[in-house]
C-alpha cells in the first residue's frame, strides 16, 4: 500500500501539468525555423551547439554574431551569463533584475511573450556585461594605484639614498677642506719662517 503524502502539498495531475506548461513561456532556438544565416544567405543557418560554443571562448566580445537572429542571439547570451552571473560583484536590486531577465523559463502569471522574453534578455545580457566591464575596470584601477604606489616607495627610497649621498659628500668635502687649511699653515710656516727679534739687551 503506498504511504500517503505528508503535508498538505498539491501534487498536479497529469492535465494541470499539461494545462500549466501551456502558460509557461520557453524560448526554443531558431524556433522561427530560420534556414539560412542572416548575413549571408548562402550558407546555412547556424546550429545552437555551434553559436553556444562560440559564446563560451575568451574572444566572444570580438564576435558580433552577425549570422544569428534576435532572439537566437539573446537566447545564447542568457545561457552564458546563466552560467557566470554569479562571478558578478553585485548584490540587491541589481542582482535580482540581472537574473531575473536570464531566466529560461517563466512563471505564467507573467504572461510572458517572445518580444517580452527578447527585451528582458536583452537588457538583462547587456547590464551583465556591463557590470563585468566596470568589475574589470575596477581591478585595473586598483592594479595600477599599486603600482603608482610602489613606484612612489621606490622614488622616496632612491631621494632618502640621494640626500644620505649628498650629506657623505659634503663631510667629506669638509673633511678635505680643514685638511687642505691644515697643510697651508704648516706650508707657510714652513716656507716663510717668523723672523727672530734681536735681543734687547745685548752689547752693540
Amino acid at each position: 500500500m503506498p504511504l500517503p503524502w505528508k503535508g498538505n502539498h498539491h501534487h498536479p495531475s497529469d492535465e494541470e501539468r499539461a494545462a500549466r506548461d501551456k502558460r509557461l513561456f520557453v524560448y526554443q532556438y531558431n524556433q522561427g525555423g530560420e534556414k539560412t544565416r542572416r548575413d549571408n544567405s548562402s550558407r546555412p543557418y547556424p546550429s545552437c551547439a555551434n553559436i553556444c560554443s562560440r559564446m563560451e571562448t575568451s574572444k566572444y566580445r570580438h564576435n558580433q554574431f552577425r549570422d544569428l537572429g534576435l532572439g537566437d542571439l539573446v537566447m545564447v547570451g542568457k545561457e552564458r551569463w546563466r552560467k557566470h552571473v554569479k562571478g558578478l560583484n553585485i548584490e540587491g536590486f541589481p542582482k535580482s533584475w540581472i537574473s531575473r531577465g536570464l531566466q529560461e523559463i517563466h512563471h505564467a502569471g507573467d504572461q510572458m511573450d517572445g518580444r517580452m522574453d527578447a527585451c528582458l534578455g536583452y537588457t538583462a545580457v547587456l547590464g551583465a556585461e556591463l557590470y563585468e566591464s566596470i568589475g574589470e575596470l575596477r581591478d585595473d584601477l586598483r592594479e595600477d594605484q599599486k603600482k603608482r604606489a610602489l613606484d612612489g616607495w621606490e622614488h622616496m627610497d632612491t631621494k632618502r639614498q640621494l640626500e644620505d649621498s649628498l650629506r657623505d659628500a659634503q663631510g667629506e668635502i669638509a673633511d678635505l677642506k680643514a685638511r687642505v687649511d691644515t697643510l697651508e699653515f704648516l706650508v707657510e710656516k714652513l716656507t716663510c719662517p717668523v723672523p727672530e727679534v734681536p735681543n734687547a739687551g745685548g752689547k752693540g
